[in-house]
């Protein structure tokens, strides 16, 4: 709501306290649900709507990966695996921020299909929200940098910088 009414925040809610500390998560989460909860005009069902979205996308993506890496029966398993599983559903618990690091988890392994050094900007980019969504994605910015050092000869200063910056940058 104080989003929406114009008071822009830049801190998200607070996970937990440590010695004489407060860690926060990143607003990017409640930015996403704004627009929703002002179309849904303050009803708590705006705030579904851009998750039910998000698990509609990480569901298709995670079945064009697995299509382009294994073939189109592996494809329906694994599609229909992560949309139905107990398991994947529990473990989220309640909607919020870890809801939405499948789909940035899915988005990165698509957009480095090509290995191509130009995406790792982007990668970077949303490996950064998925950070700001929660302190887990920085697991996947590890990931990055093994992967960047471990797949480019030629080109790592490059993969790394753009990564890097995209990351920073968010």
């Amino acid at each position: 709501k104080e989003i929406i009414n114009g008071n822009l925040i830049l801190l998200g809610s607070p996970i937990g306290r440590f010695a004489d500390t407060v860690l926060y998560l990143g607003p990017f989460y409640y930015y996403l649900q704004a627009p929703f909860v002002a179309i849904f005009k303050l009803d708590p069902v705006g705030v579904m709507v851009p998750i039910i979205i998000a698990r509609l996308v990480t569901t298709l993506l995670v079945f064009i990966v697995t299509k382009k890496l294994f073939g189109s029966r592996v494809a329906i398993l694994a599609a229909i695996t992560s949309t139905i599983s107990p398991y994947f559903l529990t473990s989220l618990g309640p909607p919020s921020q870890p809801y939405l690091i499948p789909l940035v988890v899915a988005a990165v392994v698509f957009l480095l299909l090509k290995n191509n050094w130009k995406k790792f900007g982007l990668a970077g980019l949303l490996t950064g929200l998925t950070t700001s969504l929660h302190y887990l994605g920085l697991s996947l910015f590890l990931a990055l940098i093994l992967y960047a050092l471990y797949g480019f000869d030629k080109q790592r200063l490059k993969v790394l910088a753009s990564m890097a910056l995209g990351f920073f940058l968010t």
